[in-house]
């Protein structure tokens, strides 16, 4: 899939419900989060949103602020997540859900060359 747009609208057109889910890439671990990623999508999910854990994700409530505490104690990083996505966008549709200060940690133009390659 190349634009959720499209992608939404087309289900629409067709009458039909898109299943998203969510989860922190990391939380408890790396391994779980990916086992847990295609669980959903082989299980039918449409399309997996992988949230980028963060220091201080004020914006989001208790369980997503935990579950990034766990992440980033974990050692997650946003390798991580590219990687995660990569691998899951050649089964299914992948979204990343995270704070803008990882997309200008990065550099905005290297964070979305690295999301187009990974397939998000």
């Amino acid at each position: 899939m190349s634009d959720l747009g499209t992608y939404c609208r087309t289900a629409k057109s067709q009458g039909r419900k898109l299943l998203s889910v969510y989860l922190t890439v990391g939380f408890p671990t790396i391994d779980w989060s990916r086992e847990c990623s295609k669980a959903a999508l082989e299980s039918g999910a449409d399309m997996v949103e992988l949230g980028i854990p963060f220091s201080d994700p004020v914006a989001d409530g208790p369980i997503i602020q935990k579950a990034s505490s766990v992440a980033l104690n974990n050692g997650t990083s946003l390798r991580d997540v590219f990687s995660m996505a990569e691998e899951l966008s050649k089964v299914e549709s992948v979204v990343l859900m995270g704070y803008f200060n990882s997309v200008i940690g990065r550099g905005r133009q290297n964070f979305l060359k690295s999301a187009q390659d990974a397939g998000v």
